[in-house]
C-alpha cells in the first residue's frame, strides 16, 4: 500500500509542479489536446502509459529519426510517434522530445494529443494512428507582407517547391526517408529555401498527397506570402525567401508579435466571402524581411473535418473556411486562468490524502 500511494504522489507531485514551470529546450509552436476524442484519470494506467511511451521515444531519438510504439494493452493502450527534422543533430531530436514530455501535462486528460515543434513533432492515441496520412491538426505560419513582382515570385515558389515534393518522395527509395531541402535563385540578393519532410510509415503516394494538398491550401489562403510553413501530424513544409545567406539546417523562425488581448484569439469567423480570407496588400519589397504576423491556427476545426483542403494547383476552388477561434484546448494557458486555483487545490488534497496514507 505504502508503494502504491508512493508512486502515485510522485507523479502527481510532479504533475502540480509542470502547471507552473515547465522548463523545455524546444519551443512549442502548437499542442492540440482533442478534447473532443474523451478523457483519462490522470492517476490512470493510461496516463502512466502515455509517459512511458514518450520516455521510451526518447530513448529511441538517439538513434533514429521517426519512431512508433505502443505501450499498454486494451482500452490503455497508448500509440505513439515522433517525427524530427532529418537535418537536426540526434541531440536537438532527443532535447525536442524530452519537452514534449514535459508538455504532456498541459493536456493532462485527453486520450490523444498533437505537438508541434521547429524541430520535432510528436504525435499519441489510443486509436490507430500507425502508417494513417493525417490532415488535422494543422498549424501554419506565415508572413505578413508578399512579394509584389506580378507573380514571378508565386510561379517560382510553385515550380520549386512542385520539384521538392518529388525529390522528397523519390529520396524514400534511396535512404528510407522522406526528407529534402532545395535553394532557388530569385534575384542576385534573394534566395529561396525550402524543406519538406513526411513519415517514414505512409506510403509514397500518401506523402506526396498530404504536400501537394497542404502547399495547395497555404498558397491559396496566402499567395506570394515570403515565408511559409505547415505542420501537421503526416507531413511538413517550409520555404523562406531571404537575403542572408542560410546554411543547414535552415532557420525558418520568424518573430511572433501579439498583443495581451490576442494571445488567445484569432480573427472572429466569417464566411467565405469575407475580405478577411484575401492576402494583405502588397508592400514595399525592402521590408520582406522585417514585418510578420502571428501564425494562424489550424484551418478548420476537428469538429468538422468534411473540409478538405482544395486539391494542388486548382485556382478556381473555394478558399479554405477561415480559422475558427484559437485557443489551448485544456492545455497550460487555460490552467493558469480563473480555473487555477480550484484545480490545484483539488490536486494538493489529493496529495496530503496520499501522504496520509502512505503513513499507516
Amino acid at each position: 500500500m505504502a508503494t502504491f500511494c508512493h508512486q502515485k504522489i510522485k507523479f502527481l507531485a510532479i504533475f502540480i509542479l509542470s502547471i507552473y514551470y515547465v522548463n523545455t529546450n524546444a519551443q512549442l509552436l502548437y499542442q492540440d489536446c482533442y478534447e473532443d476524442f474523451g478523457e483519462y484519470d490522470i492517476l490512470s494506467d493510461y496516463g502512466a502509459n502515455v509517459d512511458k511511451a514518450i520516455e521510451q521515444l526518447v530513448e529511441l531519438a538517439s538513434t533514429s529519426y521517426f519512431n512508433k510504439i505502443s505501450v499498454g494493452k486494451g482500452g490503455d493502450k497508448v500509440n505513439a510517434l515522433f517525427s524530427c527534422r532529418y537535418d537536426m543533430t540526434s541531440d536537438d531530436c532527443q532535447s525536442c522530445l524530452q519537452s514534449s514530455l514535459e508538455n504532456v501535462p498541459h493536456c493532462y486528460r485527453s486520450v490523444e494529443s498533437a505537438q508541434f515543434y521547429q524541430e520535432c513533432t510528436l504525435r499519441y492515441s489510443n486509436a490507430t494512428i500507425f502508417s494513417v496520412l493525417e490532415y488535422l491538426p494543422r498549424y501554419s505560419i506565415h508572413s505578413l507582407d508578399a512579394v509584389n513582382d506580378d507573380g514571378e515570385f508565386i510561379q517560382l515558389l510553385s515550380e520549386t517547391i512542385s520539384d521538392l515534393i518529388t525529390e522528397t518522395v523519390s529520396e524514400f527509395s534511396v535512404s528510407s526517408r522522406y526528407f529534402a531541402t532545395t535553394t532557388a535563385d530569385y534575384s542576385v540578393l534573394k534566395t529561396l529555401y525550402a524543406l519538406a519532410q513526411c513519415n517514414e510509415d505512409l506510403s509514397s503516394s500518401d506523402c506526396e498527397q498530404c504536400l501537394q494538398i497542404e502547399f495547395g491550401n497555404f498558397t491559396s489562403n496566402y499567395p506570394g506570402a515570403f515565408l511559409g510553413q505547415i505542420f501537421t501530424p503526416s507531413c511538413r513544409l517550409s520555404y523562406k525567401l531571404s537575403s542572408v545567406t542560410m546554411t543547414t539546417p535552415y532557420d525558418f523562425d520568424i518573430p511572433i508579435v501579439t498583443t495581451p488581448d490576442e494571445e488567445l484569439t484569432s480573427p472572429p469567423m466569417s464566411s467565405p466571402a469575407d475580405d478577411s480570407l484575401t492576402a494583405p496588400p502588397p508592400s514595399d519589397e525592402s521590408s520582406m524581411d522585417e514585418e510578420t504576423m502571428p501564425p494562424p491556427p489550424p484551418y478548420s476545426s476537428l469538429d468538422d473535418e468534411s473540409t478538405m483542403p482544395p486539391p494542388f494547383g486548382s485556382p478556381d476552388e473555394e478558399l479554405a473556411p477561415p480559422p475558427p477561434p484559437y485557443k489551448f484546448k485544456k492545455g497550460f494557458s487555460a490552467m493558469k486562468s480563473s480555473g487555477t486555483r480550484e484545480v490545484t487545490s483539488y490536486l494538493i488534497a489529493l496529495l496530503c490524502v496520499g501522504l496520509f496514507l502512505s503513513n499507516l
